[in-house]
């Protein structure tokens, strides 16, 4: 694993992505006025003039002092340290190359465990609903054992069910991907805090949310489009209308 040692570019980003509340098109839209990420620490004339007309002036001010008080830096770096994840901004070479093809990647990604994982050349994702059936699950668990010993790896979420299942079948080969819908200090459901904190150790963890962010009703079907975007094929288990594997699917 890397250390967590971030050139200002990368320092940019992950601040940009610690104010709460930040909407991902202003995130994109600022970088897209520098032509170095690291320029938003000084936060040139040309980012004040969007921040305050798009934002106001009050929300506009808590960015402009987000990115550019060292103390605020110490602070968001700290708590990094503290959780303990490395973070892949989006203009890092090691950000994986499939996801930053998509519609919307993540402007950074938390990652806990072994980041290779990313650069693997065959990520193939397993996901369903938390109620799939009893034959199902052990389909997928086969499905997710055979594909992982075979050299692909396996992205999944950290629900139970077929998300358990794919788990299961991928922990012991050391190739699999948990994607996490809040902050990785905040698994969900807590029940699978356990199995989730060894593919942490054993294989990989990773969020979009900032660590000590609590997961949101909202944040899982976004999520879903990282396991697709990370994937070269999905398999869908199972689940209604309105499941997140259905969300996954039309990602």
């Amino acid at each position: 694993m890397r250390k967590n040692n971030y050139s200002e570019s990368e320092l940019a980003l992950i601040v940009l992505d610690s104010v709460l509340g930040f909407e991902y098109k202003h995130k994109i839209k600022l970088t897209s006025l520098v032509g170095d990420c690291g320029e938003l620490l000084d936060c040139p004339k040309i980012v004040r003039d969007y921040l305050f007309e798009a934002l106001g002036e009050a929300k506009a001010r808590t960015i402009v002092s987000a990115l550019t008080e060292d103390d605020y830096h110490d602070f968001v770096l700290k708590g990094l340290e503290k959780a303990g994840p490395v973070c892949l901004t989006l203009n890092d070479p090691d950000y994986p190359s499939l996801l930053k093809e998509t519609d919307l990647p993540p402007v950074v990604l938390y990652c806990n465990g072994n980041i290779d994982l990313l650069k693997e050349k065959y990520p193939f994702s397993i996901v369903g609903s938390r109620k799939c059936l009893p034959y199902a699950t052990a389909l997928a668990k086969d499905f997710s054992e055979t594909l992982s010993k075979s050299g692909a790896t396996i992205v999944t979420g950290s629900a139970g069910g077929a998300d358990k299942a794919a788990i299961d079948g991928a922990i012991d080969s050391g190739k699999l991907i948990c994607v996490l819908a809040g902050g990785i200090n905040h698994v969900f459901p807590e029940y699978n805090k356990s199995i989730i904190n060894k593919v942490a150790k054993t294989a990989l963890v990773i969020s979009e949310q900032p660590p000590d962010y609590q997961p949101k009703p909202w944040m899982f079907p976004v999520r879903n489009r990282i396991i697709a975007g990370l994937s070269l094929g999905t398999l869908i288990v199972g689940g209604d209308k309105k499941s997140g594997a259905r969300h996954t699917a039309l990602y």
